[in-house]
């Protein structure tokens, strides 16, 4: 495929997804689970929660133990 027919079918592509995004009208939260073994899941909480608070969002912090 060339590459001004790739830049053509993504630009379609493009135009669905926003059309998509610009009728959303429901806000949606997100939920994030970090399991395993090991070390690594409470930075990883910590480092997700200050980049969402970066971005202006909320964000919570529930430990179960």
């Amino acid at each position: 495929m060339s590459d001004e027919r790739y830049q053509q079918r993504q630009q379609r592509v493009k135009e669905k997804v926003d059309a998509r995004v610009a009728q959303a009208q429901d806000e949606r939260g997100i939920i994030i689970v970090f399991t395993g073994n090991g070390k690594g899941k409470t930075t990883a909480a910590f480092g997700t929660a200050t980049r969402a608070v970066g971005h202006g969002k909320k964000s919570r912090r529930r430990a179960v133990y």
